[in-house]
């Protein structure tokens, strides 16, 4: 059995094979989407579809243990069937919803001007024909653009079987240097009507550019006609997979009874309720045998812990809240199980009733109000990391080098130099709040239990179970985001002892 508590740095396929079988309480993780992720290799890898890796999740959770799992909204559905395929149950899908999304939209007006307004759809099948015929293979058209570590792309291939097409230097360049009969593509000047900025950015790392940027207008007639049309929504959600290892005994009952694990922290998780919440959702009524209400007796209250956790989760940003409409309450009268002397008569299978009144609830405020809020700090993301620094081009961002080159070109190799130039902090693209995920630690697990995290990035999952009193075992295969998640939960160490 590994050793509770840390996080282990390698292939989680492998490293789950040194886990006992039916150890682990729950696996709570957040996997590559399989989407190429700012460039990332890891997150297109293929390992989330990976059924013999779920297969091994499954090996280590406790019969009734829950698997809770992050999906891309473009990719879930291939996870989950690989998560099924493994042996699990799917049991639900949590919603989490949020506000701080970046829409990574083309703009198909500007990319029609920068072609000049031609259309080069055509150009994969000629190429694929050209090549053929003159005996020039993928590998040799591929060098003109290798990747930025110097290897060869698949740019090639992927233009030939049509799922994309140069860009307008590259098809200038592939013309120049194989004298193919084609005009260049020159792109049309565009007028620029206006100013805005952008400064998107989490935390310290700069996510969408710098500064001020044009507003242009389109040029060429394609252009004009296509102008406002793009090729992605703005991501808001994200959908978690809830699965569970299939019971071991008879019933859920003895399930828990015997390994602990089965159920959800129902009432751990209930959304919070004022007092005054609570007042207006009072009802006037006492319960009959068969659970209905009945004419008169003492008022009936319901539970004061919080309303039922549902399968959605929100971030409480301004921008999601906008999205749920005011909700009134309950208008209506609630049925009773005996006749009543006013109302329509009507018969189910407990016999003839009618409409028995209650009091209105008359509630009002947003359906928000329904649903978890997770509001997460601004500044958990580099906690514990400042002392981190990057020291290649490629893990720091543009703006940075070009400062660190205007203060002396000739230093701009030089690490030590370097070193007291960059601090970057947590470089993880996708971190996830804490405040999500304490409360799916708590929906699925008791104190002391045992997490598993195969896929830990910078951390938030193994700081949630360091905050609730939970064990972990974390495992990543990229060795600066375990640096980056040793260092963050050594931070949560150091600050629990200052509270203390």
């Amino acid at each position: 059995m590994l050793e509770l508590n840390k996080i282990y740095c390698g292939d989680c396929l492998e490293i789950m094979k040194d886990i006992d079988n039916n150890s682990i309480d729950a696996i709570i993780t957040d996997p590559p989407y399989e989407l190429g992720f700012m460039g990332k290799y890891w997150d297109a890898s293929g390992i989330a579809y990976d059924i013999p890796m779920w297969q091994q999740a499954l090996r280590v959770l406790k019969p009734g243990g829950y698997l809770l799992s992050f999906g891309g909204s473009r990719t879930y559905h291939r996870m989950a069937c690989a998560i099924e395929d493994a042996g699990f149950e799917i049991r639900d899908m949590i919603e989490w919803i949020y506000g701080s999304g970046f829409p990574k939209s083309l703009d198909i007006s500007k990319t029609i001007d920068k072609r000049g307004g031609k259309s080069v759809g055509w150009f994969g099948e000629w190429l694929r024909n050209w090549r053929t015929e003159n005996g020039i293979t993928q590998k040799e058209i591929a060098k003109l653009f290798p990747s930025k570590t110097g290897g060869l792309t698949g740019c090639v291939a992927n233009w030939e079987l049509g799922l994309n097409l140069p860009t307008p230097d590259q098809f200038n360049l592939i013309c120049k240097t194989f004298n193919l009969p084609f005009e260049n593509l020159e792109e049309a000047e565009r007028e620029v009507i206006g100013k805005d900025k952008n400064w998107g950015q989490r935390g310290p790392v700069p996510i969408s550019g710098y500064g001020e940027f044009n507003i242009t207008a389109p040029t060429t007639s394609e252009a004009i006609q296509w102008q406002g049309w793009g090729t992605a929504l703005k991501p808001a959600h994200e959908p978690i997979c809830m699965a569970r290892k299939p019971l071991s005994e008879k019933t859920v009952a003895e399930n828990i009874l015997k390994w602990g694990t089965g159920g959800i922290n129902i009432d751990e998780c209930r959304v919070e309720m004022t007092n005054k919440d609570a007042e207006k959702t009072d009802r006037v009524g006492v319960r009959s045998k068969k659970g209905m209400f009945k004419i008169g007796g003492t008022e009936y209250k319901p539970n004061s812990t919080g309303r039922f956790p549902a399968n959605l989760i929100h971030d409480g940003s301004d921008e999601v809240m906008v999205e749920f409409p005011d909700s009134k309450g309950q208008q209506g009268d609630v049925r009773g199980t005996e006749k009543s002397h006013t109302g329509d008569k009507n018969t189910n299978c407990y016999g003839e009733y009618g409409r028995v009144p209650a009091n209105k609830r008359n509630d009002m405020g947003s359906a928000a109000r329904f649903f978890y809020c997770a509001k997460a700090s601004k500044s958990e993301r580099n906690m514990g990391c400042k002392e981190l620094y990057w020291l290649n081009e490629k893990s720091t961002t543009k703006e940075i080098w070009e400062e660190l080159n205007k203060d002396n070109e000739a230093n701009k190799d030089n690490k030590e130099f370097i070193r007291h130039r960059i601090a970057r902090g947590n470089i993880h693209p996708t971190v996830k709040p804490l405040a999500p995920m304490e409360y799916l630690v708590k929906l699925v697990t008791v104190k002391d239990a045992i997490i598993l995290d195969p896929f830990c990035g910078s951390g938030s999952t193994l700081i949630a179970c360091r905050n609730l009193g939970r064990n972990y075992i974390g495992i990543d295969n990229e060795t600066d985001y375990v640096d980056i998640a040793n260092k963050r939960i050594a931070n949560t160490y150091y600050q629990q002892e200052l509270i203390k």
